[in-house]
């Protein structure tokens, strides 16, 4: 992975050299941000490798027959559904201390508030109770998730000027946040289960390549990205060929180079083919 770097105009003329230092420098392994080396996009892999070895033995336990008697008696939509009150508390004691930094080691407000939810997700996928909830209440979760994004991106507008410090501030913020994650995740899923509840040779070639993709992605944006920023292209124009350019260029390497390949394809998290 690279960034790019931000050069004036009179450096215009030496991006290739720019590029050509930034690649060998990664592999100096000197980590962000004094050093180009980092997971950047895919820090949340190694999150959910900490996640999955830390839950294997709860998830083995969830299995169980001595879980399924409890559990029969938890599987109530309104309790399943209302877990984002945990992550609620999370937010409110770890968010003012600890930012988001995505480096594992001193990140504890992303990495409880990403466990909790796992670990719910888990629970809520084992209920057909919480399936059906979901697809019956799509569309009023996702107005939920619409009408707080929508609040607080133009509240200053609507209030005035607000201190962000101010203690009610904090507290409305926590909960509208953790809120506005879960009844997005919930409409998701509502929505899914709704009109993607079926097999067909289009999602299975799609999920299969769906972790690839993403492992792609950012680095052909970027290379992409870096010759076309400062072309007198309209801003435009530049999304599509970027956003096309990056799927396509992604689709060719994974359906030709990893998809058929035994070798290739457990390093991008698939299975080999029989």
């Amino acid at each position: 992975m690279f960034r790019r770097r931000f050069i004036s105009k009179e450096f215009k003329g030496i991006r290739l050299q720019v590029l050509i230092w930034i690649y060998p420098n990664v592999f100096h392994f000197v980590s962000y941000p004094k050093g180009d080396f980092s997971w950047h996009h895919l820090w949340f892999i190694a999150y959910l490798w900490i996640y999955s070895v830390i839950c294997t033995p709860l998830f083995l336990w969830l299995k169980s027959d001595s879980f399924k008697s409890i559990f029969g008696k938890l599987n109530n939509k309104w309790i399943l559904l209302s877990f984002s009150f945990l992550p609620m508390i999370a937010y409110w004691t770890l968010s003012q201390k600890w930012e988001v930094t995505n480096n594992l080691t001193s990140d504890w407000y992303n990495f409880t508030v990403s466990f909790l939810i796992f670990v719910f997700g888990y629970l809520v996928g084992l209920s057909k109770v919480s399936w059906d909830t979901m697809e019956q209440n799509r569309k009023f979760f996702a107005g939920i998730a619409i009408f707080i994004t929508v609040f607080r991106l133009s509240y200053d507008a609507i209030f005035g000027s607000i201190p962000e410090d101010a203690l009610w501030i904090l507290l409305v913020n926590g909960v509208l946040v953790m809120l506005n994650i879960w009844s997005s995740i919930l409409a998701i899923c509502g929505f899914a289960k709704h009109y993607l509840n079926f097999k067909n040779a289009f999602l299975t070639y799609s999920n299969e390549a769906v972790y690839p993709f993403y492992i792609l992605h950012q680095t052909i944006t970027v290379a992409l990205g870096f010759y076309m920023a400062e072309s007198d292209l309209n801003i435009w124009l530049k999304l599509v060929l970027l956003s096309l350019g990056t799927f396509l260029i992604a689709w060719i390497i994974y359906h030709f180079l990893i998809r058929p390949f035994n070798v290739i394809r457990p390093l991008f998290g698939l299975k080999s083919k029989n």
